[in-house]
């Protein structure tokens, strides 16, 4: 081989093994919904079943927290926060874990959860819908309406990004919801999550406001809704129906909600919530 040949054929090789085993080093575009190297898959399942492989305790203690997107470093203080609590039961994401549906962002986001010493939950948000990212939302926290039971509590897990769907009339899907809640023996109460709260007229489908508070009522003693999106923690009533509606508030304000849960002297379930500053 002549000098000219060698000298060309080096670099040309040292780029073909670049390519051929660093690749997954790369994320060559910001679209992609694919990284082998390093993705995780069907984070609820598996937390579901270290929860429900647990006992509860007379109080079950729940950290609600939503919209992480672009303050992941808070995400991980908050992380560390949780850690040190004497018990949490369980850590809900309610919506908004990524700001443009990137495989990166859940990622990012993910490195931290994997710290916690209690099993966690993800809720899809509007901006995990964006690009691609309900298909990675889907195959790394699982359906974009679930529901499960662990202490006799109906945890129902849904998608209320309406907008995002077309105000399509399927989003949210209240025949899911008035299946999920119909057989009332199989539970004591309910707790439902998502990311936008059906008072929101600019994302919620106005349209199922009546009929997605009809299941609220259907349900066997809804404890609660509870939401994020607005970022603030708050609480609200608007309806006067005893219904009760929380935000969970996002890491970017350095917080999270904290709700406990135990039964009345009379049997019947209670909750308190605060907002516990980190």
């Amino acid at each position: 081989m002549s000098a000219f040949a060698r000298l060309f054929c080096r670099p040309f090789l040292c780029l073909t093994l670049l390519f051929q085993y660093g690749c997954e080093q790369f994320e060559y575009s910001p679209y992609q919904t694919k990284h082998p190297a390093s993705e995780l898959r069907d984070l609820n399942a598996s937390n579901r079943a270290k929860l429900q492989a647990s006992s509860p305790r007379d109080t079950i203690v729940l950290v609600i927290s939503g919209d992480q997107q672009r303050f992941y470093n808070q995400v991980a203080d908050m992380v560390t926060d949780i850690n040190r609590l004497e018990h949490v039961d369980a850590v809900f994401l309610v919506g908004d874990l990524t700001d443009f549906g990137l495989i990166r962002e859940f990622g990012w986001l993910n490195e931290s959860l994997l710290r916690l010493k209690c099993p966690f939950f993800g809720v899809i948000g509007n901006h995990d819908c964006v690009a691609n990212g309900t298909e990675i939302f889907e195959r790394t926290y699982g359906p974009l309406n679930e529901y499960f039971d662990w202490a006799g509590i109906r945890f129902v897990l849904h998608n209320t990004n309406s907008r995002e769907f077309s105000f399509n009339g399927r989003v949210p899907d209240i025949g899911w919801l008035q299946q999920a809640v119909s057989d009332t023996s199989a539970y004591r109460a309910c707790v439902f999550l998502s990311h936008i709260e059906p008072f929101n007229a600019g994302d919620f489908d106005p349209s199922l406001e009546h009929a997605y508070r009809q299941v609220l009522h259907t349900a066997r003693t809804t404890l609660f809704s509870i939401h994020g999106h607005d970022h603030i923690a708050s609480t609200a009533s608007p309806y006067n129906d005893g219904l009760t509606f929380y935000n969970a508030g996002s890491p970017g304000y350095r917080s999270y909600t904290l709700i406990k849960i135990f039964t009345r002297a009379d049997g019947s379930l209670a909750h308190t919530r605060t907002v516990r500053p980190f």
